[in-house]
């Protein structure tokens, strides 16, 4: 997992060409304008435009991913994300992998962080991650990009 704000983006150009064109997208796009819906970059990255009202944290779930890399950007709002890697021991699914959805949830526990306006998280498919919770402030609308990046 890594956590930063888009202003270093250029720092993570090295992990993969992928990775690259996601982070290019993030910051070559001036996504408060983009409305809601899934974009196509080409065959193997994708990015989903999202706005939603941050959940209590029991209504929200880990999750991974087995195809995708997920690139989580908040482009308005805040919010608060779980995380862990999938191999730690406290860590159990809690329902069959879905491989139509990419999609396998899990019960355990995480450490947290709270992202702001212009900060990425890169979910790899080893890393668990609960997004969508909300932090302490008022009922706060979230604009979200998440870059999906078939591995």
């Amino acid at each position: 997992m890594i956590f930063d704000n888009i202003k270093n983006a250029s720092i993570y150009y090295n992990l993969s060409e992928q990775i690259k064109e996601g982070l290019l997208f993030l910051q070559n796009n001036d996504l408060k304008v983009i409305q809601e819906g899934k974009y196509v970059i080409n065959d193997n990255i994708y990015v989903n435009i999202e706005q939603y009202y941050p959940k209590p944290i029991e209504r929200c779930k880990l999750e991974s991913h087995k195809k995708y890399i997920d690139i989580q950007y908040i482009i308005e709002g805040e919010e608060m994300f779980g995380f862990i890697n999938i191999n730690e021991k406290d860590l159990t699914s809690i329902q069959p992998y879905d491989e139509n959805k990419d999609i396998i949830f899990y019960n355990g526990n995480c450490n947290y962080l709270k992202a702001k306006q212009s900060d990425f998280i890169i979910f790899d498919t080893c890393d668990a991650h609960k997004p969508q919770i909300k932090t302490n402030k008022k009922k706060t609308l979230v604009k979200k990009a998440v870059v999906k990046i078939r591995k």
